[in-house]
């Protein structure tokens, strides 16, 4: 069977930032190539048009799309991005009746939503995609509609009724997991700023699936148990992508690379044993820093380790079950300064329970850490988490909107807190961007690294973002006088 799957134009979604297309970061859609090496391994013909990369409008992506000829054509989205994997499908129908298929978080946690509201799609994967694509494949190919309740993790409609198959097992990442399918993207389009190099080659791995943490805001698509690759399967794939494909720079894309201390310090001495050169980033939590892992990453190529803070308020943090406080961030960014690591920060403005005086003292604590890079997001409820729930009760916060496409989290609120407007929100999310980056060490820091050789415009967007607003402010204030 001739499988096509599609990723849409996405970069026009992200308002605050605007991002130039020809030099924009564009990271690997990392589901799709899991899904398309399981159908390969199976016998399938698959193809994957990145629309991103392409610069496919959505309608150039849908003539594309037919012109190839698939039997069927698989496209994810998340909530954010669902209406243009919604628009796109409609194209489709509009000039074929290829089968289109829908995965990922939108269609797993609002199937009956989806297939009530829209005769686009005809199946929906719910969960992980790499088994059920393989047996919802076979059954078409095989059986044709009749063996559909076979197929565990679908939903579909039969005439007028929606039908949900049984939700499938957690994938065995462990012992059923192959390597994404890059051979079918091209490769050398996608980049990543790199110290002292600017953009580079770059792809993304995943060494685990799964988060024990109990965070309010997040919906846990690869559930709370977490799955590890083997370190000699991980090391594999990074000499796989490194001396093969020629990525400089990897991105991790674990939900906390550094959960497990030991197995974070054993990959790193087989990446120094190996001699592999690359520059990579991770994600990780306060609480599972210490310094002899951090030097051990160091040494092995990473060079940036991001987290999320979400608030400087104690009281907020353990509202939203965080599970860390804000001695534990002082701490573990403190150990990436002195070994001299990168630190990214993340931050939630209008969190439950939020005032001003709670908002502001996060901007504070933003500068106080020993950041070198942050980001201020505007809480937005995504389904299926306890936050949606408090907002859809009005508790503590409500919806001020309810489009999906506006929950982008950058220069837009679909939430209000009392005494505290979705116009206030926006405001909070540009004075901290403004407040944080237009520092003397911050702007010293970003121009010593453009002149070390990172000449990657994207990069420097935040920073030059809050350097234009700020002096807006400057010369709106000399015009009023």
């Amino acid at each position: 069977m001739r499988i096509l799957l599609v990723r849409p134009q996405y970069r026009g979604l992200y308002k605050l930032i605007k991002a130039n297309a020809k030099k924009n970061l564009v990271v690997p859609p990392l589901g799709l190539l899991y899904v398309a090496a399981m159908l390969e391994k199976s016998g399938e013909q698959v193809e994957i048009i990145d629309g991103e990369i392409e610069s496919f409008t959505i309608r150039e992506l849908a003539l594309e799309a037919v012109k190839r000829k698939p039997d069927l054509i698989g496209v994810g989205a998340t909530s954010v991005d669902f209406h243009l994997a919604k628009i796109f499908a409609e194209e489709i129908k509009k000039c074929s009746d290829i089968t289109v298929i829908l995965g990922g978080p939108h269609a797993t946690v609002l199937p009956d939503k989806v297939l009530q509201e829209n005769s686009c799609f005809d199946f929906l994967v719910r969960g992980e995609g790499e088994v059920t694509s393989v047996e919802l494949v076979r059954v078409l190919k095989n059986s044709g509609k009749a063996g559909l309740k076979s197929v565990l993790g679908i939903s579909y409609k039969m005439g007028r009724d929606i039908i949900h198959n049984p939700d499938r097992p957690l994938f065995n990442f462990q012992k059923d997991c192959v390597w994404p399918a890059r051979h079918l993207l091209k490769l050398n389009k996608y980049m990543f700023p790199s110290p002292k190099k600017g953009m580079r080659q770059m792809t993304v791995v995943q060494a685990t699936r799964g988060c024990p943490f109990g965070c309010i805001y997040c919906y846990k698509m690869f559930g709370h148990v977490v799955r590890q690759r083997s370190i000699s399967d991980v090391l594999a794939e990074l000499k796989y992508v490194v001396r093969d494909l020629g990525c400089e720079r990897v991105s991790f894309v674990d939900d906390t690379f550094t959960l497990d201390s030991s197995r974070v310090i054993e990959l790193c001495e087989g990446i120094v044993k190996e001699k592999l050169k690359f520059g990579w980033i991770c994600l990780a939590r306060a609480d599972t820093i210490n310094t002899a892992m951090v030097k051990a990453m160091k040494a092995a190529g990473c060079d940036m380790i991001s987290m999320g803070v979400e608030s400087g308020n104690d009281a907020i943090l353990k509202a939203i079950g965080k599970g860390e406080n804000r001695a534990d961030f002082v701490n573990a960014f403190s150990i990436l300064h002195n070994e001299g690591m990168t630190a990214r920060a993340s931050f939630i403005l209008g969190l439950p329970g939020e005032a001003r005086e709670t908002i502001e003292e996060t901007i504070r604590f933003s500068q106080e850490l020993r950041v070198d890079r942050a980001f201020f997001n505007i809480c937005t409820p995504y389904p299926k988490t306890l936050l949606w729930d408090i907002a859809e009760n009005g508790q503590a916060l409500s919806f001020v909107d309810r489009e999906f496409e506006y929950f982008t989290r950058w220069g837009n609120s679909v939430i209000e807190l009392p005494g505290i407007s979705a116009v206030d929100l926006k405001a909070y999310q540009r004075k901290a961007m403004i407040d944080f980056y237009c520092r003397p060490k911050i702007i010293f820091k970003h121009l010593t690294e453009f002149l070390s050789g990172n000449a990657a415009s994207y990069y420097y967007r935040p920073l030059l973002f809050a350097i234009r607003e700020k002096l807006k402010d400057v010369f709106s204030r000399i015009k009023s006088r």
